[in-house]
């Protein structure tokens, strides 16, 4: 026990009598109360509930009431209707018990207070940790959202090369559709010409044909002609011989 613990023992008291005394012929029951003789005597709370514990084993004691002073020698008494009762009034009112009980809250509330404030450190190193991990999560999705910003930026640069690259195509389209339409044209001029080249190299051919038809009747009217001139020629020579022959003569 305490130092407290000793003093409220040492201070605390009280003391009890039989509320059912001087009955008889000769007594005085209203005045028995006042009566020190009749009273235990100052105790301590804990003499006093253990004589009380002995007579209500008995059980021509324990239905009989008392009268109890608290603090002892005092002028306030309280009735209880058998032993029992006065047991359990002690108890009640036994600044020691009431000091133990009081002790006994208080560490009671005390233990609630540091369980509470355990519970409260524990939910609150459970919110930083909570926070960290939602700073960490919040961090990661800042840099997923970052990447996806260069992927979306990317995917819009990609987007609009395409976009250039067909126009571009287009463009490339366009020319090559017009160099084919050009290269048609020409093509078509080309045969064109090339018919026409046809029809007047057939128009040359058969001049050539012609040509050379004449060519051969010339030729046979020149070989006609040298075959003359050589008869010609001989009968010249032959005259010429005869002449000189005649000259000589």
């Amino acid at each position: 026990m305490s130092a407290d613990g000793t003093t409220l023992q040492t201070m605390a008291s009280c003391e009890w009598m039989y509320a059912d005394v001087a009955k008889g012929s000769v007594g005085f029951h209203e005045l028995s109360c006042l009566n020190p003789f009749r009273w235990s005597g100052p105790v301590s709370f804990q003499m006093a509930i253990s004589d009380l514990e002995q007579l209500v084993k008995r059980d021509s004691e324990k239905s009989r009431p008392l009268w109890i002073k608290i603090p002892a020698n005092t002028g306030v008494s309280i009735k209880v209707n058998n032993i029992q009762a006065g047991i359990e009034y002690l108890m009640d009112e036994d600044p020691v018990a009431k000091a133990e009980k009081a002790e006994q809250i208080r560490r009671r509330e005390q233990e609630e207070k540091m369980a509470a404030a355990r519970e409260a450190a524990e939910r609150l190193k459970l919110g930083e940790e909570e926070v960290e991990a939602a700073k960490n999560y919040a961090d990661l999705e800042e840099e997923n959202l970052k990447s996806l910003t260069v992927e979306v930026e990317n995917a819009k640069q990609l987007e609009d090369n395409k976009k250039q690259d067909m126009l571009v195509m287009q463009e490339l389209w366009e020319q090559a559709k017009t160099a084919t339409m050009t290269q048609l044209e020409f093509l078509r001029h080309t045969q064109m010409n090339e018919i026409k080249a046809m029809k007047v190299f057939e128009g040359a051919e058969e001049e050539s044909q012609g040509a050379n038809e004449h060519k051969c009747g010339a030729d046979s009217r020149k070989n006609a002609a040298e075959e003359k001139l050589n008869e010609a020629m001989n009968k010249l020579q032959e005259a010429k011989k005869a002449l000189a022959d005649l000259r000589g003569l």
